[in-house]
């Protein structure tokens, strides 16, 4: 009964805190600066302090997820003039359509050292030109499709890794 009480007080305050025009973290005084050691650093934000360059290494952009790039091509004065340049078919239907009744496309495209790379729902990754939306390479693991994933078949995405040294592999494909 004590548990019942507890969640009703809390939606009952949560809608309280939203008709006040605010939420929950709001009044706990931004609980998305919080982090594992209890200090509060403060989240840059797109009119301070990101500075994610020309590239888009990961999903959300930085290893933050802040999704907010300096470039700034596209305006609101330019946006509605926009059209398609290029269009791009992994082949995944007419190649796999038994599978793809159990499959989704959740990830998000990375930009990095001048390809557009993203995963397929069956783990392959491929790179495109991103200004002609040609393949530059493409990587299949040829993975199982008589398996039945607990997830189905999704990629969430695909992200980039550059070490320090002078290795063969010094920037990498995750």
């Amino acid at each position: 009964m004590k548990k019942v009480l507890a969640v009703v007080a809390f939606a009952v305050i949560a809608l309280l805190l939203s008709f006040l025009g605010g939420s929950i973290p709001n009044y706990l005084n931004g609980a998305n600066d919080l982090d594992i050691n209890g200090l509060a650093p403060r989240v840059g934000r797109p009119d301070n302090s990101i500075q994610i360059g020309d590239n888009w290494r990961a999903y959300g952009a930085d290893p933050g997820g802040h999704r907010y790039s300096q470039l700034t091509s596209i305006t609101r004065a330019n946006v509605g003039s926009l059209a398609v340049a290029w269009q791009y078919s992994t082949g995944d239907l007419e190649n796999r359509p038994q599978a793809m009744t159990n499959a989704a496309s959740q990830g998000t495209p990375i930009l990095v050292e001048g390809s557009l790379v993203f995963c397929t729902p069956f783990n392959e990754v491929i790179a495109l030109d991103p200004g002609s939306g040609s393949e530059l390479w493409r990587f299949d693991p040829k993975i199982d499709l008589n398996q039945r994933p607990a997830n189905q078949f999704v990629c969430r995405g695909v992200s980039h890794w550059r070490g320090s040294g002078s290795s063969e592999c010094e920037s990498r494909i995750l």
